[in-house]
């Protein structure tokens, strides 16, 4: 272990804290329904504080969590953290750690968050990794003296601010860049919709769903790989690690895919479409997906794009059908009527979009990069604020030195106090 900063003591998380293993509750006990205790059972995400517990204990829990606690995730993922909002269960996937007197909350809360991933090195078990009590409560902690606790936790929380800032205009970066992709894909069809040159799907393509998936059908003596639904997703299609099944001469023809056709998502998604560009030499389709082989008269980037726009303008409702989950059936898709201008201007808004979808591309990886670069930084305070580099010696100094002299003007005020005191006694006494 490194050398400590100077003051600074060497302790295990028992030492610093009450360590509250979770329990897992008898089915009969919990509910959806928000009645009784809150609990949590885990899967921590980043942030300061537990949003809406998805389940209740109705019996009286032993295992309780009070507000503040920082919540340790211990299985599944072993490392991530919070703070309880609430008094609240915690299930056997968490454990609460409850500061001890002299040390900051917050304190040990960013003391395991910088010690994060040394925590889920020891985990074990390969289905759902986890870590015991035991190492738990032995995890060792660098505790410096609670003033400079408190500013570390101050220097921390302003550093972060920064970075949170910075997260929320790349976010803000974000929404704009879609806002920019729909009022651009609003602009480049609508005035066509509104031209009147419209015809339905079926007098310019023919549609086709994919074959359904039957195991009383497989025998593996013609299987070929096919695409599902999540496999197509806007522009672009996934062909790593496609599962296959059957397409016997019969089928192979009919279900085989040709460079240059639509594919569209008939369920989840509705309308989620990409051309297909013959990445494989041989691939075809199961039920979930649409086929569209355009004639003449359609590009299929037009046609993907004008699914898109439809899409991002939530116009698929009136072409759609089903409670839960929307689906787009074959004949609603054949009738679906779309603008057919002549192929010179759907190809002039094919590259404007095109255009477009570069420098998003571009501009969404340099948005990734500030992210990466923002969550590494975050990294690099942690270390230095446990380093006891993040807070100037000086400003430790000077802080002391603040202490020092406010307890020396108690003093002063108390020894005053006593002094006033003792004479108002003596004037009382000689009257």
């Amino acid at each position: 272990m490194s050398k400590l900063p100077t003051g600074w003591s060497a302790a295990r998380l028992a030492d610093v804290a009450e360590v509250i293993s979770g329990q897992a509750p008898p089915g009969s006990s919990y509910n959806q329904l928000g009645e009784g205790v809150p609990l949590y059972q885990g899967k921590s995400e980043f942030g300061l504080l537990y949003v809406g517990a998805p389940r209740f204990w109705t019996t009286a829990p032993s295992k309780l969590a009070e507000p503040g606690d920082v919540l340790l995730s211990v299985r599944a993922p072993v490392g991530p953290t919070n703070l309880a909002r609430q008094r609240c269960a915690i299930g056997r996937g968490l454990v609460a750690l409850r500061a001890r007197r002299g040390v900051s909350q917050m304190f040990l809360l960013y003391w395991l968050r910088y010690s994060q991933q040394k925590l889920a090195d020891q985990a074990t078990g390969s289905t759902f990794p986890a870590i015991s009590s035991q190492v738990i409560r032995e995890h060792p902690v660098s505790l410096p003296p609670t003033e400079e606790q408190e500013q570390i936790v101050a220097a921390i929380e302003e550093e972060f601010s920064r970075l949170d800032a910075g997260a929320a205009a790349l976010e803000s970066a974000r929404s704009r860049l879609q806002f920019c992709r729909i009022a651009l894909l609003k602009h480049s069809f609508e005035p066509l919709v509104a031209s009147g040159e419209t015809a339905p799907l079926w007098e310019i393509a023919t549609t086709q769903l994919g074959r359904m998936l039957s195991g009383t059908r497989e025998t593996g003596r013609h299987a070929k790989p096919y695409l599902r639904n999540r496999d197509v997703q806007w522009g672009q299609i996934n062909v790593s690690n496609l599962p296959t099944m059957d397409f016997p001469d019969k089928d192979g023809e009919r279900f085989r895919l040709k460079d240059g056709d639509v594919l569209v998502c008939e369920g989840g998604e509705v309308g989620r479409s990409a051309v297909w560009r013959s990445p494989l030499a041989e691939c075809y389709y199961q039920k979930a997906i649409h086929r569209v082989r355009c004639s003449e008269a359609l590009l299929p980037d037009f046609l993907r794009y004008y699914f898109e726009f439809l899409a991002r303008t939530k116009q698929f409702g009136d072409a759609t059908s089903g409670m839960t989950i929307a689906h787009l059936p074959q004949e609603d898709l054949r009738s679906l009527r779309m603008p057919v201008p002549h192929t010179a201007t759907q190809r002039a808004v094919v590259e404007r979009l095109q255009g477009w979808q570069e420098t998003e591309r571009r501009t969404l990886e340099a948005l990734k990069h500030l992210r990466d670069r923002a969550n590494a930084l975050r990294s690099a305070i942690l270390a230095s604020a446990f380093s006891g580099h993040l807070v100037p010696e000086g400003h430790k100094q000077q802080s002391h030195g603040i202490l020092v002299n406010r307890l020396a003007a108690d003093q002063t005020n108390i020894k005053s106090l006593k002094r006033t005191l003792i004479s108002k006694r003596h004037t009382k006494a000689s009257v």
